[in-house]
């Protein structure tokens, strides 16, 4: 009688080998929280929270001493947390704030297995071994250099390619641009070549966008299709400013395009409507260069024949008349 309710207690109640019920405890079947918490050397919180996201035990509003779960697989959850670095402690062993280590677990670069929030705080853990994996990855890629040359700073290169220095260790890490190591910081003491960098996420903002399926602005393109504003006056030929009035006409045609570069998109003037305006269109400037006439004379003739220019440009802008109505002077 007393061996079965000796068995009972030990299935039912969280009782271990250092425990007396009738007998001496051979075996702990169940931890309570409170329990687990003064084996561990953890807090009850934690304890709590790792057998919470582990389904081990379901939201209560019992005490601590009154939560149980099974005692062998709340072990093993727990020791491998054991096994665990806090941001803080990457922090200080990085020698960088603790902002820029939680960007390094948000960008996936070190895997998060816990993760909870006080009233104040957000609190994360990476498993030691993937932590030191990651360390010994990117210095495992850091070649030791004697001059800088063109090399810069992580956080310069950053802002050149207008990206983050989590991506430029991702694509460190995918040997896709080359680290360099000028002093013994973890990511204080490393170099990069800032075109590699641009380079490299130039295509990777373009990849993005085409499987995006959104209209991208390409200047390299043998055949764009779109033209910035410097662009589409160099192409007409004409005074800065005049596009922008074309564009208010609707003389010319815009369309909303994504930039590789920028990282955002806005209008852009499409390189048909330019053309087709070209066709039709000629500048007082290059109506007198082709008439051999001053453009103050050329204008006079013209306003003497009755020849009305396609708008009335504002300011400088370049004034433009219709081929149809000046065939007479085109050559």
């Amino acid at each position: 009688m007393v061996e079965l309710f000796q068995g009972i207690a030990e299935r039912n109640l969280p009782i271990g080998p250092s425990d007396l019920f009738i007998l001496p405890t051979t075996e702990r079947r169940l931890h309570s929280v409170r329990s687990a918490s003064i084996e561990y050397g953890m807090m009850e919180d934690r304890i709590y929270q790792l057998m919470l996201d582990a389904s081990l035990v379901e939201p209560t509003e019992l005490t601590s001493g009154r939560i149980y779960f099974d005692a062998q697989k709340g072990h093993d959850i727990i020791m491998a947390a054991l096994d665990t670095v806090t941001t803080a402690e990457m922090a200080v062993d990085l020698d960088v704030a603790i902002d820029r280590v939680r960007a390094i677990l948000d960008a996936g670069l070190i895997r998060r297995v816990e993760e909870f929030t006080d009233d104040t705080r957000t609190y994360s853990r990476v498993r030691k071994a993937d932590y030191e994996n990651f360390k010994s990855a990117i210095n495992e890629r850091a070649t030791s250099i004697d001059e800088e040359n063109e090399h810069v700073p992580l956080s310069q290169a950053a802002r050149q390619a207008t990206c983050t220095i989590e991506k430029i260790l991702e694509l460190a890490l995918e040997d896709k641009v080359s680290l360099f190591r000028v002093d013994p910081r973890f990511l204080s003491g490393l170099m990069v070549d800032p075109a590699e960098v641009a380079r490299h996420i130039v295509v990777a903002r373009k990849n993005e966008a085409a499987v995006s399926s959104v209209t991208i602005y390409d200047p390299d393109a043998p055949y764009p299709t779109l033209l910035n504003r410097r662009e589409a006056e160099r192409r007409l030929k004409t005074a800065s400013g005049t596009v922008r009035e074309l564009i208010r006409l609707r003389l010319v045609e815009t369309a909303f395009a994504f930039s590789p570069v920028t990282q955002r998109s806005q209008n852009y003037v499409t390189v048909a409507s330019v053309d087709a305006f070209v066709k039709d269109h000629i500048s007082l400037a290059m109506l007198s260069d082709q008439a051999n006439i001053f453009p103050g004379k050329m204008k006079k003739q013209l306003d003497a024949r009755g020849v009305k220019s396609a708008f009335e440009p504002t300011g400088r802008n370049s004034r433009y008349y219709r081929i149809a109505d000046v065939r007479d002077f085109v050559g």
